[in-house]
């Protein structure tokens, strides 16, 4: 728990891979 960046990216892996449509919306959050 000391890299929430970390976490986020992780989740945001996860959800991309699962929903695939995820990619946009993560792409935009993530995007750096």
């Amino acid at each position: 728990m000391n890299a929430p960046s970390l976490s986020s990216e992780t989740l945001h892996a996860s959800c991309v891979a699962k929903d695939g449509r995820a990619i946009l919306i993560s792409g935009r959050s993530g995007a750096g």
